[in-house]
């Protein structure tokens, strides 16, 4: 398969909530998603009690990530590494220090694989989260080998840990300091993308509560999430076009480049 863009993504949630708008934007061109914690484990997370989840947490999120990538025609991977939260709340060690190195080279396989057609790679930009931290540490890894190779290197925000405060703050990166932003119109993509983003409901609310506390979530607004989560996504990607002064636009998704 020739492959013009490959994302990594360390959960099955993690490229639609934060590249979307991109995604739908390119939906025409070959596009592969690789999902890196995907890995089937025994027993229940904090995180999957909270989301109300009571069996085969990997199963519905995956059944969940295929129905949003329908409306971008892309294709996902999965690489089955353990979730952080595994290690945390289930097996109460740490995850071994062996898997940067075998992610990495995943990675770096998957890349090499669809070089001649490859055109763009997209890496998180790492922040708050453990499993995020890793991937953009790989991925900065790897933009240090692939440069020589004219591929083009984006880091996503990690929407929505990037922006989770009140009022909205962004959070630093791992490396901020050595990017330099870039900005994608994304008027025509900004309603699909909330279609997107809304099939992941089985985690919705519960990323509402925990990053958004000062939300006040009523048990009545998890019947109808779309109108949040709408106010969210639209007063966000809208703050990225006032930021950047795009013209002409009302909302753009903002990734970030390696200075030259």
């Amino acid at each position: 398969m020739k492959v013009s863009f490959i994302y990594f993504s360390p959960h099955l949630d993690d490229v639609v909530l934060s590249c979307g708008g991109f995604l739908r934007k390119h939906y025409k061109k070959a596009q592969l998603i690789v999902n890196i914690f995907t890995g089937k484990y025994k027993g229940l997370t904090k995180w999957d009690l909270l989301c109300g989840i009571r069996k085969n947490p990997i199963l519905i999120r995956k059944k969940e990530s295929q129905k949003a990538l329908k409306w971008i025609k892309a294709k996902e991977i999965y690489l089955n590494f353990l979730d952080n939260a595994v290690f945390r709340d289930l097996t109460f060690t740490k995850r071994p220090s062996s898997d940067f190195l075998k992610i990495k080279n995943r990675l770096l396989k998957i890349i090499n694989k669809s070089i001649p057609s490859l055109k763009a790679i997209f890496f998180p930009l790492g922040t708050s989260h453990p499993d995020h931290l890793l991937v953009a540490k790989v991925g900065r890894d790897i933009s240090s080998q692939l440069v020589y190779k004219k591929i083009k290197i984006y880091f996503y925000e990690d929407f929505p840990f990037f922006y989770n405060s009140n009022p909205p703050v962004h959070r630093a990166s791992i490396f901020l300091e050595d990017l330099t932003p870039i900005y994608f119109k994304i008027d025509e993509e900004i309603l699909i993308k909330l279609k997107m983003v809304m099939t992941y409901k089985s985690q919705l609310f519960s990323l509402l509560q925990i990053l958004y506390p000062h939300l006040k979530l009523s048990g009545r607004v998890k019947e109808n999430l779309e109108k949040p989560w709408k106010e969210f996504l639209l007063s966000y990607h809208k703050s990225l076009t006032e930021e950047g002064k795009i013209k002409n636009a009302k909302f753009c998704e903002r990734f970030w480049i390696l200075k030259k």
